[in-house]
């Protein structure tokens, strides 16, 4: 079975050295990559060892939950610091697994067009209408099939 990494940020010692025991004892599966007291060596850790999971502690007076009535929400009140790890894990996530789009500015594999042969000149294509066409007219002599003309001019498209 595959290990799952994970990161610790907790700013006491004290429970950063329960958690990690608990995973230890408990979770044989969870290997711990590093542990980190505040959320700038965490930022660090995450984008140096990209972890599966991380364990982030925010301390409950930072963190507002009646902003909301139906308490869906919260408001941290540090959001950049919270907000930058976060990002920085999603982006590394994101990054490690190709999930985003790339833009690639190499030409080698743009679409390949053949210059046109010495001496030939481009010329636009003609277009021609008939201008006194009705669909609707059940007098006119247009038939569904197509002449061979017309049969010849697609052939050669193709």
């Amino acid at each position: 079975m595959d290990k799952i990494t994970t990161i610790i940020i907790e700013d006491e010692e004290a429970s950063r050295e329960t958690l990690r025991n608990y995973l230890t004892k408990y979770c044989p599966q969870v290997e711990i990559l590093a542990e980190s007291k505040d959320i700038i060596e965490g930022q660090a850790a995450i984008e140096k060892h990209q972890p599966d999971f991380i364990f982030l502690d925010v301390e409950p007076s930072f963190i507002d939950i009646n902003i909301h009535p139906t308490k869906t929400e919260i408001k941290f009140e540090d959001e950049r610091s919270i907000g930058m790890l976060m990002r920085s894990a999603i982006k590394q996530s994101i990054g490690m697994f190709n999930v985003s789009p790339t833009i690639d500015f190499n030409p080698e594999n743009s679409f390949a067009t053949t210059p046109l042969p010495k001496g030939k000149i481009f010329t636009e294509p003609k277009i021609s209408v008939n201008q006194n066409f009705n669909p609707f007219d059940s007098s006119n002599s247009f038939s569904k099939t197509p002449s061979k003309d017309q049969i010849q001019g697609l052939q050669s498209m193709y």
